[in-house]
């Protein structure tokens, strides 16, 4: 096709993009123009459980005969051979001879002579379906109106009559973009980039130029814009990162591996104190584990990484280092550890393996526990004209699940919380929104760390690095929280929003469900006219 008919070809293959998006309610995704092996295919629909229906759509002035039909969907065939179903869209006349042959294709009732005896068509017959509408712009337009018209109202928006045909006639023309950038996209994403176009340029009856505000769900690569969304939970435990430290173990078991020392007979000897007297205890001890740190050392050796350690692993000779530092009167004493140089070194490395191991499995206990929430990625989104500020969000979760806040998770082990605790930390990259074209960070309030603390929390006591962690948490899960009417309450407080802006969320929220659920949220700002009321599913 070239010139006006080329240009029809192209806005007739929008114009059955945009109908059959708005009738058929089973697809997942949708995709323009392909990349197949012969280009055949114009269209392509994909379902959750099944091959993708391929589409190929033909308009013409002239009457479509009856080889041409054949011949098309024979090409469509070959093209995809595995599809759900071939449907060849025709745009245009034909006549009544061939109106019947297809009424007969359609209907399973095809004879030898209608496939003209073509094999290949006889075995496809039952995937095969030929759709004829009119070569009538007018007609084809009447008929977006008329499905447009029940899409928004079951958003509900009822524009009136003169919108609405003003939106079927500039909407085929919008869809010429979309159809020739052969990008697959997800039905929600098509929905939302629809409603988005009425959204920009439509004011309906009884709307006014405002804000807009919405929640939905959203997850960079994961989770388009959506008010649905399955239950997604994070794979900590199996992450880059912790698998980063068990190779770290790793290498320091195959450095000792590789240093043989033989256990030397034991020594007993004497010792005296700075004025000469004999001490009645032993001034030094070997360096020899215990059989208990042994034991638990080869248990998480095996757990861990796999390997079995014998007692020649844990040897150091006679390595000796002080049991009781005795201090003298003036200065401090020094009294270093005796051995030789190899036998020093592997001590230490033995030191930093344990250690190490013991990271590792507090560092499992934490990231299994994080592991066995879900998460709920939020966004706030403005589809109106105006810009709003003081905008307080209340999220309404049932009872029955188990919600993760600031007061209730679970603390790590102390060897660990540094890796939990801070921007930049294990626990704010997981759980919070990355940055993103699409979203505008969470702006959180003044924390005295702003950055990952691992640098100086190693300097922290006790009670220092619990209170750190705590008065981290309280600035990520930056929400209130209570419980009214049988449901858990959080209410979120954001500063302002723009016109077509999304903000992040503080962090996902994290729950624990046994089924699906609903999350009814209410908004409240400077420029809603009324509280903005919306529901959320979540399937398990």
């Amino acid at each position: 096709m070239g010139g006006k008919e080329g240009a029809w070809g192209y806005l007739a293959q929008a114009v059955v993009c945009v109908i059959n998006s708005l009738v058929e309610k089973s697809w997942t995704h949708v995709q323009i123009e392909p990349d197949t092996a012969n280009d055949k295919v114009d269209i392509a629909w994909f379902y959750e459980s099944s091959n993708p229906e391929v589409v190929q759509v033909k308009s013409s002035k002239n009457n479509f005969t009856h080889s041409n039909i054949l011949s098309w969907l024979q090409t469509l065939i070959q093209d995809v051979p595995d599809a759900v179903e071939y449907r060849l869209i025709l745009i245009g006349t034909c006549s009544d001879t061939t109106k019947k042959i297809i009424n007969r294709i359609n209907e399973n009732r095809a004879t030898d002579d209608d496939w003209n005896g073509i094999t290949l068509l006889k075995t496809y017959g039952e995937k095969i379906k030929i759709q004829l509408e009119n070569n009538d712009q007018e007609a084809l337009e009447s008929k977006i109106m008329r499905y447009l018209g029940c899409f928004l109202s079951d958003k509900g928006k009822y524009p009136t009559h003169t919108i609405l045909e003003l939106m079927s006639k500039s909407l085929a023309y919008q869809f010429m973009r979309f159809s020739t950038n052969g990008e697959k996209i997800s039905r929600e994403a098509f929905e939302n980039q629809l409603l988005d176009w009425v959204n920009y340029n439509y004011l309906l009856e009884g709307e006014l130029r405002q804000s807009d505000l919405k929640i939905e769900y959203y997850l960079f690569d994961k989770i388009p814009f959506s008010t649905s969304m399955n239950a997604y939970s994070t794979s900590l435990s199996k992450s880059r990162f912790f698998l980063r430290k068990k190779e770290e173990a790793f290498a320091l078991y195959e450095k000792i591996k590789e240093m043989v020392i033989i256990r030397k007979e034991r020594e007993e000897q004497e010792h005296t104190n700075i004025l000469g007297r004999s001490l009645r205890f032993p001034y030094y001890s070997y360096c020899e584990f215990t059989e208990k740190r042994k034991k638990n050392i080869i248990y998480l050796s095996r757990e861990f990484l796999g390997v079995e350690l014998n007692d020649e692993f844990f040897y150091v000779g006679n390595l000796k280092q002080p049991s009781v530092r005795v201090t003298p009167m003036f200065g401090s004493a020094y009294v270093e550890t005796i051995g030789d140089k190899e036998e020093k070194v592997k001590y230490e490395l033995l030191l930093k393996y344990e250690d190490k191991l013991e990271e590792i499995r507090s560092m499992l206990e934490m990231l299994s526990y994080l592991d066995s929430f879900y998460c709920i990625p939020l966004v706030l989104r403005n589809f109106g004209t105006k810009h709003d500020r003081n905008i307080r969000v209340k999220v309404k979760l049932p009872k029955n699940l188990r919600l993760l806040t600031a007061n209730n998770m679970k603390q790590p082990d102390l060897n660990v919380i540094e890796y939990f605790t801070g921007f930049g930390s294990c626990l704010q990259k997981a759980f919070t929104h990355k940055k993103d074209s699409k979203i505008i960070p969470y702006s959180y309030r003044p924390y005295k760390i702003l950055d990952n603390i691992l640098y100086h929390l190693k300097y922290y006591n006790e009670e220092e690095l619990i209170e750190e962690f705590r008065s981290y948490l309280k600035v990520l899960f930056d929400f209130e929280f209570y419980e009214e009417d049988g449901k858990y309450v959080l209410v979120f407080h954001f500063n302002e929003i723009n016109p077509k802006e999304t903000l992040a969320f503080p962090c996902f929220l994290l729950v624990q469900a046994g089924q699906s659920f609903e999350i009814n949220y209410e908004i409240t700002s400077q420029n809603l006219p009324n509280v903005a009321n919306g529901v959320l599913t979540y399937q398990v």
